[in-house]
């Protein structure tokens, strides 16, 4: 396999790694938003539901971007509202603020650096008889994600709290 094809696989590794990381790391959270926002747990599984359905619909139409405009600003726009929403979720005032930050700001960034568009960009990288080895590699970084993300988020919050 060529140099180019590795780093193309392991770059989608590595963002699959840390989105699907963080959102599963997000969870550990919810007493922490709870007493941030004081909005309640039924506020934050309002959130929560909303972003797991923002999450499904987002990843086809980020799809159909990344395939007019450039796979990686696609991702680097992912990764700027993930980035933005999970950041101003604890400053939350309302029920519709917290949906607004985690079910579409931060779940639509993580549609637009999900696995669809990750995949696409290493489909077009390797060739046909690779893409299985390919998927398989990029698949296992989402894995590591959740086994290092995780634990870590665990760890600094209750460092720094």
């Amino acid at each position: 396999m060529s140099r180019r094809r590795l780093c193309v696989i392991a770059a989608a590794g590595l963002v699959f790694a840390l989105v699907f990381g963080v959102r599963q790391s997000v969870a550990l959270f919810i007493g922490t938003n709870n007493s941030a926002t004081g909005l309640g747990i039924a506020a934050i599984s309002l959130a929560f539901a909303c972003a797991q359905l923002m999450w499904g619909i987002t990843q086809p139409i980020a799809g159909a971007v990344a395939d007019r405009y450039g796979t990686g600003r696609v991702i680097a726009a992912g990764a700027l509202l993930m980035t933005l929403g999970t950041a101003l979720t604890p400053h939350a005032t309302s029920t519709w603020m917290l949906v607004l930050l985690i079910g579409v700001v931060s779940a639509g960034g993580a549609g637009m650096a999900g696995l669809g568009v990750l995949m696409s960009a290493v489909a077009r990288a390797v060739p046909p008889e690779m893409r299985g080895l390919a998927s398989g590699m990029v698949n296992a970084g989402g894995s590591f994600g959740q086994f290092v993300v995780a634990p870590l988020a665990a760890l600094l919050s209750g460092a720094i709290g």
